[in-house]
Parts: structure tokens; C-alpha cells; sequence
């Protein structure tokens, strides 16, 4: 169980809380992607399984973080408006994949990218859902943590903006050039979330709606795209 705490070793507790937070991250796509897709679980195939194992490792990285009292808080105050962003995304989604067309051959490279939202179905947009929010959940336990010890909210949303372009560079090794969808953007979206969470009374809400538009926006684009040459 981890939490920051204030102390003469301050910097060294941020670090470790830095490090523990990444590893969370990265181990939990890592893992995905290395044990779970070869099994056919993915965003597609058997994706209860994946919804359930992005279930479990939310709970279990609100409990390594000792953050219970701050997530029970937030979802009590804002799971009415978490509700209807939820349906709105899957709705849009499923909305979106029955008005563009798509063909075999644009399946097949969908599938061959290993990003596979672009099929716009129910099944990634539920898998997608609860990707968000354990994505989500995380950011908010780091940057609530930081705030409590950074009174400057710049400094925090700057150390936060790093940390998450960082985590997102591994993906090269695992998607290879589908991998700059999520970095290159990354390099300015942890600064919007932040700036959403820690500048506005209902931030948590701004941050994740604005990450479910990036994703149904470049979820459209990569469909409409002509993959058939």
C-alpha cells in the first residue's frame, strides 16, 4: 500500500510515488497485451474477460494507493453524470460504426494495427468504457496525491504532463508505429487532464468526456481511413 506522505524526504517519496504509479500503468497494458491477447481476449474477442480484468485492476490500484476515501467521494458526487457519459460514449460509438462503412480489407488492417476501437462495435465500446476509467482512476489518485503536496498547481500539472508522455512511449514495443496514435497525443493530453481535474469543481467529468471524444473522434478518422491499397 502506497500514499504520499510529507516528510524530510520528500522528494524521494514523490519519485517512489512517480515510480509505484507508472508500474501500475504500464503493467497493466503490458500484461493485457502479452498474456491476455494471446488467449484471444482483447477489445473484440472475449471482451467481458477484459472489462473484468480492467474491473479488477481499478479496485486494486485505488487500494495500493489508499485512495478508497477519495474514489468513494468522487463517484458519490458524480457517478449520475459518469452514467450518462458512459451511455453517451457506447451509444455514439455504436452510432458512428453503423453510419461509415467498412470493409474487409479495413478490418483485416484494423485488427493487424492491434488498436482495434475503430471497428466501432458494442464490444470495443464497452471494453474502451472501462479502459477509460481505470485509465481515469488513475490519473485522479496521482494528481490528487500531488496536489496535496505541490501548493503550486502549475508544478503539478507539468510533472503530471511528463509522467504520462513517458508511460506511453513503451508502446512502441508492442505496437510498433500504431503506437504514435497515443503518444504523440499524449504529449499534451496529460497537461488538458490535469488542468480539467485541478482547475474545475467537476473536473473529473471534463477529463474523462474530453478523453472519450479523442477516442471516438480518431476511432472515426482511422475508420473512414482507406486502408484498401
Amino acid at each position: 500500500m502506497f500514499k504520499l506522505k510529507k516528510s524530510n524526504n520528500n522528494s524521494v517519496n514523490i519519485l517512489t510515488l512517480c515510480i509505484v504509479w507508472s508500474f501500475c500503468w504500464i503493467f497493466t497494458y503490458s500484461f493485457a497485451d502479452i498474456i491476455l491477447k494471446p488467449l484471444n481476449i482483447d477489445y473484440q474477442s472475449n471482451y467481458f474477460i477484459l472489462i473484468f480484468y480492467f474491473l479488477v485492476m481499478t479496485i486494486l490500484s485505488i487500494f495500493i494507493f489508499k485512495s478508497e476515501v477519495l474514489i468513494l467521494k468522487e463517484v458519490k458526487i458524480f457517478n449520475y453524470h459518469l452514467m450518462i457519459i458512459l451511455c453517451l460514449f457506447i451509444v455514439l460509438t455504436i452510432y458512428f460504426g453503423l453510419q461509415i462503412p467498412i470493409t474487409d480489407g479495413k478490418i483485416l488492417n484494423i485488427k493487424k494495427s492491434g488498436f482495434l476501437y475503430p471497428l466501432l462495435t458494442y464490444q470495443t465500446a464497452l471494453s474502451k468504457a472501462f479502459d477509460i476509467i481505470f485509465q481515469q482512476t488513475l490519473i485522479l489518485i496521482l494528481l490528487r496525491n500531488l496536489t496535496n503536496f505541490y501548493n503550486n498547481k502549475i508544478n503539478v500539472i507539468k510533472i503530471f504532463g511528463t509522467i504520462f508522455f513517458i508511460i506511453h512511449i513503451p508502446l512502441f514495443f508492442t505496437m510498433s508505429y500504431t503506437a504514435l496514435l497515443f503518444i504523440i497525443p499524449s504529449m499534451i493530453a496529460g497537461f488538458i487532464f490535469s488542468y480539467l481535474i485541478i482547475y474545475f469543481k467537476n473536473g473529473i467529468i471534463y477529463s474523462v468526456s474530453t478523453h472519450m471524444v479523442f477516442y471516438i473522434i480518431i476511432g472515426c478518422i482511422l475508420r473512414s481511413f482507406n486502408f484498401d491499397n
